[in-house]
Parts: C-alpha cells; sequence; structure tokens
C-alpha cells in the first residue's frame, strides 16, 4: 500500500507506476524489474482521490468506506468495507485470465455486483471491463463503445458523452459503462 508523493497529484496513471515500482523496491528480492512485473498476479485499487463527495474517507481512501451488511446474505461481516465486496469480484477475474494477464486494476469506489459464473476472459493485452445502461446513465460516466458485430472488440471510448451522442452513436455501436476494472498482460509492458 502507498500513495502519490506529499505534494504532486499524479493521477490514476502516474499513481499507478508510482505504485508498482514502489512495491517492487519493497517485494523483488533478486528478480529484475521486468521478472518481478511477470512472476505473480497481482491487484492494484484505486481508492484515493479528492473524494468531494465523501471528505471524510479522503484520508484512508474510498474502498475504506463501511458498507451495512445485505439482507438474506451469507458471508459478510458487521464492519466490511467497500474493498472487502468488491476483492472476491477482483480476485475472480484475475484468477480466471490467462497466464500473460497478470495485474488487474480497479477504481476504488464501484461495487459491481456479479452473482452468476464469469464468463471466458479472453487472452488480450488489455481488457475493459463494461457494463450496458441506458444512456441517461451512461452519460454520467466513461462509456466504451464496440463493434455491433463483435462485442469484444472495442471501437473507442468516450468521456460522458451526452445521452443524445450515446443514442446516436447506438445505431452503429454497443455501448457500455466502463467500471473501472481493468485486467492487462505483462507480454507488451514497457515502463
Amino acid at each position: 500500500m502507498t500513495h502519490d508523493p506529499r505534494d504532486k497529484k499524479l493521477g490514476s496513471g502516474g499513481g499507478t507506476a508510482h505504485l508498482v515500482v514502489e512495491a517492487q523496491k519493497q517485494d523483488s528480492g533478486d528478480l529484475s524489474f521486468e521478472a518481478w512485473l511477470d512472476a505473480k498476479k497481482r491487484v492494484i485499487v484505486h481508492s484515493g482521490g479528492q473524494s468531494r463527495r465523501l471528505p471524510a474517507y479522503a484520508p484512508s481512501g474510498k474502498s475504506t468506506i463501511p458498507v451495512p451488511v445485505f439482507r438474506w446474505m451469507s458471508g459478510q461481516r458487521i464492519d466490511q468495507t467497500l474493498l472487502d465486496l468488491q476483492l472476491p469480484l477482483l480476485h475472480a477475474l484475475l484468477g480466471k485470465s490467462s497466464d500473460q494477464q497478470k495485474w488487474l486494476i480497479a477504481s476504488g469506489d464501484v461495487l459491481v455486483w456479479h452473482n452468476r459464473s464469469l464468463p471466458e476472459i479472453p487472452d488480450v493485452d488489455v481488457l475493459c471491463i463494461g457494463i450496458p445502461e441506458s444512456p441517461e446513465t451512461a452519460s454520467e460516466h466513461g462509456v466504451f463503445f464496440a463493434s455491433r458485430q463483435d462485442s469484444t472488440k472495442l471501437q473507442f471510448m468516450l468521456q460522458k458523452p451526452s445521452p443524445a451522442e450515446i443514442a446516436g452513436r447506438s445505431t452503429q455501436s454497443l455501448f457500455f459503462i466502463d467500471v473501472g476494472i481493468w485486467v492487462l498482460s505483462t507480454r507488451h509492458c514497457w515502463l
């Protein structure tokens, strides 16, 4: 666990790179950086940020927010956090991915509730997870647009497009909300 350097805002991409470098320093043993990247599967959860809507959780991260127990569901704890509820799906996705897909990066402020068996995970360099939604709901998120002929082929992504733009583009493409979960391969990794 680490954070951005003091007085620097790295953003998600810079924060990920910083976290990987810091983790490798603490954990590498005799491995080169490239060998360490490929040594085992790992999960990164981005949990910080300004947290304007939940300022009390900005210092510890949004994924530490307490979540009440859901009625009629087993396997929960009275002191559970958002991260406790996120991790089973994240580990299941990474566990089902190929041997080359070593890293899963997730947003710490999203709970995706998936209680069915997972589909096959394609062996690709970058796998983005999305869910279908209405244009009105999707307009508040990043939106993936995929081929109507093959929904696994990403065409492009837009950040918070208007409902009208989503509806217009949906005649040619399927669209999915970016839920902030990405599985990455180490096949083509340059840092």
